[in-house]
C-alpha cells in the first residue's frame, strides 16, 4: 500500500454544505462530534473564534473540568508547545511536551498518539504555551493541516496558575498582571521588558516608556 513521506498524515477533513447545516438526524447512531456540540451548547459552553483564527478557545476552568470528571463530554489530549526545558519546570497535569517545532517537520509531524485524536469524533487536541504566543501560531498550523479539531488554552499557563492551579505540575508561572496594576502612583520606573527611548534635557533623573498593556484576550472563548 502507498504511504506518502512520514506516514502519518491526519484524517481528510470532510465538507459541510451549509444547504444541510440545519437538518437534524432522526436515528440515534450513538456518540459522535454532533452529538458532542450539542451537549456543550446545552452546557452552555460557547465555542467561538475571533475573526483572524482558525482555532478554537477553551477557558482554564473548563479545561480543568474535562480532565477531572470521570466521564467528560469531550476527550482532549493536551499539547505543551514551548521548548523541553520550559516543559520540565512547570506544566498542565497530564500534558505531553510536543514543541512546536515539531509540526514543521517533513517527515512524521505528527506522533501516533496525537494522530489518534486529529479530527476524531468526540475528541479534541488542546494547545498550550506560556501566553498564547507560540500556541496560536501552532493551532493555526495544524488547521492548515486539516485538523479542525484544535484549541489554545486562553492566556495559557500563566492563566491556569491563576484559575485553576490544582492542574499545575512543577513550577507555576506567575500569574498574568491585570491591566493598570502595574502602574504605581508618582512611579516613573520601567515596567520588566521595557526600554527607555529618550530623556528629558536638562533633567536630573530619566523618564522611561512603559511598555503596553497585555493584548486583551477577546469574548471569544469557549466558556
Amino acid at each position: 500500500m502507498f504511504k506518502p513521506i512520514g506516514g502519518n498524515v491526519p484524517p481528510k477533513r470532510i465538507p459541510k454544505n451549509p444547504k444541510y447545516e440545519n437538518v437534524k438526524a432522526t436515528v440515534d447512531s450513538g456518540p459522535n462530534m454532533l452529538g458532542a456540540a450539542e451537549q456543550l451548547n446545552e452546557t452552555k459552553i460557547n465555542i467561538l473564534f475571533k475573526k483572524e483564527e482558525f482555532f478554537k478557545r477553551m477557558k482554564p476552568a473548563t479545561l480543568a473540568r474535562l480532565l477531572t470528571q470521570e466521564r467528560p463530554e469531550l476527550d482532549v489530549i493536551v499539547l505543551d508547545v514551548r521548548p523541553e526545558e520550559a516543559f520540565q519546570i512547570g506544566r498542565i497535569r497530564n500534558a505531553i511536551s510536543y514543541p512546536s517545532p515539531l509540526f514543521t517537520r517533513a517527515v512524521n509531524p505528527f506522533s501516533s498518539q496525537l494522530l489518534a485524536y486529529m479530527n476524531k469524533e468526540g475528541k479534541a487536541v488542546v494547545l498550550y504555551d506560556e501566553d498564547e504566543r507560540i500556541a496560536a501560531a501552532a493551532a493555526n498550523l495544524l488547521y492548515e493541516k486539516n485538523t479542525d479539531n484544535v484549541f489554545i488554552v486562553s492566556g495559557g499557563l500563566r492563566r491556569v496558575a491563576a484559575d485553576a492551579p490544582e492542574l499545575i505540575d512543577g513550577v507555576a508561572p506567575p500569574p498574568p498582571s491585570p491591566v493598570g496594576s502595574r502602574r504605581a502612583s508618582g512611579s516613573t520606573r520601567p515596567s520588566t521588558g521595557a526600554s527607555v527611548r529618550s530623556s528629558v534635557q536638562g533633567s536630573s533623573a530619566g523618564t522611561s516608556r512603559r511598555s503596553s498593556a497585555d493584548a486583551d484576550l477577546g469574548s471569544k472563548q469557549w466558556r
